[in-house]
């Protein structure tokens, strides 16, 4: 309902005034590029990870984490904002983007993936939000069902031109569906070594050590722009 949006933005900016410093919510909401949470490197390739708002996602969320390249083009973005609900904070998912189909695309996609040990970038942003939620203490990560994207049940015509099937995807990730959104763990699954075949255990052991490298990376910068309990 308008009411329950009104409710969220409303919410998401004073969870944005009370714990991020002054400068980051300049960086985030002014005329800067944004905030940079990873510069990454793979192999010849030069990726960034940015936090910052953009007013055309609007009906999605208040906030886009971006993976663009060194030329800035992005590649992919999760559209999300933070709301307090009964004294709980809430990170919710209202939209995920992936480039636009060109061959361009499809090898950026295939050389990100091969860097990465075998990590989808789509992956890899949603995990990015799952650091996000563990350093800033969230409790609680909602994605939005495809039914409820704004995208898909504003007009029936819109509806037709929606193709992205979110729900699959949750559920792969572990999601619940609770009405609107599916509830995600904010803690990753991780595959035991027990479940990993032979051959895959080395990519997988280098993933996992990426990983916990950029976790640490995220903590630090997020450590950085916003208040301590």
């Amino acid at each position: 309902s308008i009411d329950e949006k009104i409710d969220y933005i409303t919410s998401h900016y004073r969870f944005i005034a009370n714990k991020f410093k002054e400068e980051s919510i300049k960086a985030m909401y002014g005329r800067s590029s944004g905030i940079n949470l990873l510069d990454i490197e793979l192999g010849s390739d030069k990726y960034i990870v940015k936090l910052f708002h953009d007013g055309s996602c609007e009906k999605e969320g208040e906030l886009i984490l971006s993976l663009s390249d060194a030329e800035n083009q992005r590649i992919y973005s999760v559209v999300f904002l933070f709301t307090e609900i009964d004294g709980k904070v809430y990170v919710k998912i209202g939209g995920i983007q992936g480039p636009r189909p060109s061959e361009y695309s499809q090898t950026v996609v295939r050389n990100i993936t091969k860097a990465m040990h075998g990590m989808r970038p789509r992956d890899f942003m949603i995990f990015i939000i799952r650091q996000i939620c563990k350093t800033l203490k969230v409790d609680y990560l909602d994605a939005i069902s495809t039914k409820y994207h704004a995208g898909h049940s504003r007009k029936p015509r819109n509806a037709e031109k929606f193709k992205a099937d979110y729900d699959t995807y949750w559920i792969e990730s572990g999601g619940i569906l609770n009405e609107y959104f599916f509830s995600l763990p904010i803690v990753e699954n991780r595959k035991s070594f027990d479940e990993i075949k032979l051959n895959k255990r080395s990519m997988y052991t280098k993933r996992f050590l990426m990983l916990d490298k950029f976790s640490i990376d995220i903590e630090n910068i997020l450590n950085t722009i916003t208040y301590g309990d």
